[in-house]
């Protein structure tokens, strides 16, 4: 009879341990579905960033806090440095852009011998053409066109570029370049770097996107390592 007990428990204890096992293969299944969709949100937010154009310090040329003026000096700044041969199209694209005013007012600031009344500036255009062209515009104006990042991109931004720094790239003597770039339909973060003294960029890596939910990044391994 004892004989018969063990032999009982023994098949009880496979028993729960294969329910065990199939318990945790279907919730693993279900966490990884969800950090999949996950990455898809991140990716999605990402795709309408790369649709924008970020100016920091757009001269607004007075003193204001009028948003709706602020938006009209925008669109006339821009419409000034367009060729007389790209107006008709810029009109196109700017009828397609919204214009998004990032500060509460204009801020004084100093540029070279004068001080500026500035706002930084979002122009969200509707595709990557449109802000391929607003951005070669912003240039012949003089700005200097940026990358709005998500607020959820923020935090793995400043991870991977402390990842580069602990690679051995000093940032007080090269040059850090972050931006998305999309590859197979699949948005990746590739950072480049150039020495100060001169040079060109080079490739220093490609990151995959992270989920959007913070709390999968742990399930994500090596998320800050490069590809």
């Amino acid at each position: 009879m004892e004989e018969k007990v063990r032999e009982d428990k023994v098949t009880l204890e496979d028993k729960v341990k294969s329910v065990s096992d199939v318990v945790d293969m279907v919730v693993d299944t279900a966490v990884k579905s969800h950090v999949r969709e996950s990455v898809k949100e991140m990716e999605g937010k990402m795709r309408k960033a790369m649709c924008g154009v970020k100016v920091g310090n757009f001269n607004i040329g007075q003193e204001t806090e009028d948003k709706a003026l602020i938006v009209r000096k925008v669109l006339g700044e821009v419409r000034k440095a367009a060729g007389r041969e790209e107006e008709g199209q810029l009109e196109k694209v700017l009828r397609r852009t919204r214009v998004v005013v990032l500060g509460k007012r204009t801020e004084g600031r100093r540029e070279g011998e004068q001080t500026i009344q500035s706002v930084p500036i979002l122009l969200q255009c509707q595709d990557m053409r449109d802000m391929q062209m607003l951005e070669g515009t912003l240039k012949i104006a003089g700005y200097f066109p940026t990358l709005h990042w998500p607020e959820e991109m923020m935090e793995f931004v400043r991870g991977v570029r402390e990842e580069v720094r602990r690679r051995g790239v000093d940032d007080r003597e090269c040059w850090v370049r972050i931006r998305p770039v999309e590859e197979e339909g699949r948005i990746r973060i590739k950072v480049d770097t150039k020495v100060k003294s001169g040079g060109r960029f080079r490739l220093e890596g490609i990151w995959r996107c992270p989920p959007l939910d913070k709390e999968y990044w742990e399930e994500e391994k090596g998320l800050f390592t490069p590809l």
